[in-house]
Order: C-alpha cells, then structure tokens, then sequence
C-alpha cells in the first residue's frame, strides 16, 4: 500500500532526516510544500537548519514552494 502524503510528512521524511542529516546539507533549501486534497496539507522542510527539519505548516522563509494534490503527489 502507498504511503499516505501526511505520513510521508508527518513521519518518513523526519524520520530520514534524523538519520542522515549530511543528506539534507547537500540541497540546502527551504521547501513550502502545499498538497491539496483530503489526504493533503503544508509541511516546512528546512535542509538548511541544523538540525534539518521537516514541520506541519508554513515556517520561516521558503525558497521554493511546490503545489499539488494529494493524488499526483
């Protein structure tokens, strides 16, 4: 079964992160994602930050928003 876009979010991408944070220094950029969609929502990943992040919501100053439904995404 596919993972749902809140539990990529909410759960896989932090998780990730926590692991292998030299991954996120080698994009080093705040993304805005914005899914719509029952499945859907806004999450801040910051893999500028130390440590990397990955947050419900809009946070800080993203420099790049990316916008989709939940079913392309």
């Amino acid at each position: 079964m596919p993972t749902s876009v809140k539990a990529f979010f909410d759960e896989k991408v932090p998780d990730k992160l926590k692991k292998s944070p030299e991954l996120a220094k080698d994009v080093g950029a705040v993304f805005l994602f914005k899914i719509s969609g029952a499945d859907g929502g806004t999450w801040t990943a910051d893999l500028k930050s130390t440590p990397p992040t990955c947050v419900a919501g809009t946070a800080g100053a993203p420099e790049c928003t990316i916008e989709a439904t939940d079913a392309d995404f």
